[in-house]
C-alpha cells in the first residue's frame, strides 16, 4: 500500500494538462476498475469525475446506481428499509458493476474502463472488501474528520448524520470503525488534507503501484 504525504508538489499544477496522453498514468493501464473509497464528504464523487476525465475512463457512482435502480433516494431507503437492507443493495450493486449483469453493459468486453465512487460504508461487509480487493485498484481518500465536519455541517442528505449537534463525534466514530477497512482494501492512500482537487489528482497520477 502506498501513502502520500502533504509535501509541496515539485512541479506546477499545470502538469495536469500533460496527463491526457496517459504517459504518467501507466500505473492504471491494467486496471479496468478503479474504486474510490473513504468517508462521506472526502470528495470521492468530485475527484472521481475529474480522475475519470484525465484517464479517459467512464465515471460511475454506486449510490447513484442504487437510486436509479431502486427508484428511491438513499435517505428514504434508510428510513423505510433500514441500514442492513441498504448495505445489501450496495453489495448487489458492486457485484453487478463487476460482473456486468445489469448496471454497466459489457464492462469487460467493450474496452471501456471505469472510475467508481463508492458509498462510505461499502467496506463494512467482508464480502464487499473481498470483491474490491480481487477486482479493483482501490484508492482511499483519507481526510481528517475536522475537515469533514466543516463540509458536512449543512448537508441533509446523509442518513447517518442527521444529528448535527454531535456531528464531530459521529464522524470520529465512523472513522474509528471504518479506517481499518479502508486501509485493508487500499492499493493507494491519498491524504487529502489542505489539498485542492488538482493537487489530489496529480498525487494520484504520480504514484506507482505495489
Amino acid at each position: 500500500m502506498l501513502i502520500t504525504n502533504n509535501k509541496t508538489m515539485e512541479n506546477d499544477l499545470n502538469d495536469l494538462n500533460d496527463l491526457n496522453d496517459l504517459n504518467d498514468l501507466k500505473d492504471f493501464k491494467n486496471s479496468n476498475l478503479i474504486f474510490l473509497v473513504g468517508l462521506m464528504g472526502c470528495g470521492k464523487t468530485t475527484i472521481g469525475q475529474l480522475l475519470a476525465e484525465k484517464l479517459h475512463y467512464e465515471f460511475v457512482d454506486t449510490d447513484d446506481l442504487i437510486v436509479q435502480n431502486y427508484q428511491q433516494d438513499i435517505n428514504t431507503i434508510f428510513h423505510e428499509k433500514g441500514e442492513k437492507f441498504f448495505r445489501n443493495l450496495e453489495t448487489t450493486t458492486l457485484q453487478n458493476v463487476i460482473n456486468n449483469t445489469k448496471n454497466i453493459k459489457n464492462i469487460k468486453n467493450n474496452g471501456k474502463k471505469y472510475v467508481i465512487s463508492t458509498g462510505g460504508g461499502i467496506v463494512l461487509k467482508d464480502e464487499n472488501r473481498q470483491l474490491l480487493k480481487q477486482f479493483g485498484y482501490n484508492i482511499y481518500l483519507q481526510t481528517d474528520t475536522n475537515i469533514l465536519v466543516q463540509r458536512l455541517m449543512t448537508d441533509t442528505q446523509r442518513p447517518l448524520l442527521k444529528n448535527k449537534e454531535n456531528l464531530a463525534e459521529n464522524l470520529q466514530n465512523l472513522y474509528n470503525q471504518r479506517n481499518k477497512f479502508y486501509l485493508e482494501v487500499a492499493n493507494l492512500v491519498i491524504q487529502t488534507n489542505n489539498k485542492n482537487i488538482d493537487e489530489i489528482i496529480l498525487n494520484i497520477c504520480r504514484q506507482k503501484p505495489l
